[in-house]
């Protein structure tokens, strides 16, 4: 994949020049194709985001998405490229749904959000092969998922409050929420450490 052999050429002009060391070659592989398919997948949202004209409404999606799944865990694609179209299927159906007249009420987002909630206290965190957790940072990737959750949760509603035209980035923010929460079921998160 392009996205390896990127990796593997930096990492071997990092050998040749010295900069890191043989034995540490392989976490420098790992971390140069985390960024690069996190680059690439981002510019990807971003570029059909763009032509679908809901650019803010993509960014609020993968901001809390993202941001609840770097301590939550949850389902794991094959490659680089399931993960980007299951996050394209995702990102965009949630954002149709959002527009759609299906969730016209703040007590629509409110249960969305307390369902997503309380799959998160009962699942969070998700171990996986590429990142397993001890006990401790189990406990702490807990806490915050909660947290995450119980602030983009509160954030949401005060935003509603505030300004009630903002319900369709409301909705978004809470389907990114349930999406990753379900993420991490153990029917849907079948490739997840027990």
């Amino acid at each position: 994949m392009i996205i390896d052999a990127i990796a593997m050429r930096l990492v071997q002009k990092l050998l040749d020049e010295n900069v890191i060391t043989f034995e540490k070659w392989e976490i420098y592989l790992y971390g140069f194709q985390l960024m690069i398919a996190g680059v690439a997948k981002f510019s990807g949202f971003m570029v059909l985001a763009f032509f679908l004209d809901c650019v803010v409404q993509a960014i609020a999606f993968l901001t809390v998405f993202a941001l609840l799944r770097v301590f939550a865990g949850g389902h794991h694609a094959k490659s680089y490229l399931e993960c980007f179209i299951t996050t394209c299927l995702l990102l965009f159906s949630s954002i149709l749904v959002a527009q759609s007249d299906l969730l016209g009420s703040i007590s629509y987002t409110v249960a969305i959000l307390v369902v997503a909630f309380t799959i998160i206290i009962k699942y969070a965190p998700v171990d996986s092969p590429n990142r397993r957790l001890n006990e401790a940072e189990k406990k702490l990737n807990r806490k915050r998922s909660i947290m995450v959750v119980s602030i983009v949760s509160l954030g949401t509603f005060t935003a509603y409050l505030l300004k009630q035209d903002l319900l369709e980035l409301c909705n978004i923010v809470a389907l990114a929420v349930l999406l990753e929460s379900i993420t991490l079921i153990p029917i849907f998160a079948f490739r997840q450490i027990k």
